[in-house]
């Protein structure tokens, strides 16, 4: 396997090595390690596509590249709300795991400034979300962490 398929990839390619498995193996390997949307792949193609290791990869890789990912973690970021009975640190800590995952390209001045603009927005008390933006003055300082600060000092419990 010498083209490069991610991490699943090297992993796939390391484990064959080490165990001296042949491109059957790995396919067999590579098929009972997918999970979730991923396994659907072989629900959702006939056993043609799916019968070599290089044509499974490959439409793994055609599903699930990193640009198309990113532009559903985008999305979902922008529909994010705190659910009832969420805590503010778990919100802040699914946003930052959110920002990860749809701009992994980012500076990180950028990307601290896009988080906090997203986790404002995902409050669902509005007059909450209000008095945290006003508490907040731009230029961000770099953490989100003073939005934490800045909550607590509000009275609302992390």
């Amino acid at each position: 396997m010498a083209e490069d398929h991610g991490s699943h990839g090297r992993l796939t390619f390391k484990t064959a090595s080490y165990n001296k498995w042949n491109e059957r193996d790995q396919l067999d390997f590579t098929k009972e390690a997918l999970s979730g949307n991923a396994a659907q792949v072989l629900w959702d193609t006939d056993s043609t596509t799916t019968d070599s290791l290089k044509k499974l990869l490959k439409i793994l890789k055609s599903r699930y590249n990193g640009e198309r990912q990113a532009d559903k973690y985008r999305a979902e970021l922008q529909i994010r709300r705190r659910k009832p009975n969420e805590s503010l640190s778990d919100l802040h800590q699914d946003i930052r795991r959110l920002m990860a995952l749809a701009y992994p390209k980012l500076t990180a001045q950028a990307h601290e400034e896009l988080a906090c603009d997203h986790f404002i927005n995902a409050l669902s008390d509005l007059d909450f979300a209000l008095k945290v933006k006003k508490k907040l003055q731009r230029p961000w300082t770099g953490q989100c962490s003073a939005y934490r600060s800045s909550i607590r000092s509000l009275g609302e419990e992390c």
